[in-house]
């Protein structure tokens, strides 16, 4: 995590189409910056979100490290879909100009998110969740 300057998020598809409507860039934030659906205080989600749009800068896993976010290019909304499903967002972290981490996520109804690598396979470790989010 040290190693991270810049963060950003391409948004695809459905989720790319109705995500300011349905709020989706906002969750994204919120979710960088380690907050839990359960837990994050709501009161506090629109001065933060101001303040990333501000600074173009994103505290990250709850503000143990300062990234860059720039406002133009931190949240990309395309509108072509991904390959595996119509509703997907890749996250990538880039330390300088090199990047250290991209990785791929739908999320697949229900509340459910997978990653590339597990899309369609069944998993027989399924965990039990204690909220239905």
């Amino acid at each position: 995590l040290n190693a991270v300057t810049r963060v950003a998020v391409d948004v695809y598809g459905s989720l790319s189409l109705t995500g300011k409507g349905h709020h989706t860039d906002i969750a994204i934030i919120m979710g960088l910056a380690g907050n839990q659906p359960d837990t994050v205080d709501i009161d506090a989600i629109p001065a933060f979100i101001r303040d990333v749009e501000a600074r173009g800068r994103l505290l990250l896993a709850n503000g143990q490290h300062e990234v860059d976010f720039p406002a133009d290019d931190g949240m990309r909304f395309r509108s072509d879909n991904l390959p595996l499903h119509e509703n997907g967002m890749t996250i990538h972290a880039w330390a300088g100009e090199k990047e250290i981490y991209c990785k791929t996520y739908y999320s697949i109804g229900g509340g459910f998110i997978v990653d590339e690598e597990h899309f369609g396979k069944e998993n027989a470790n399924e965990l039990q969740v204690p909220y239905p989010f």
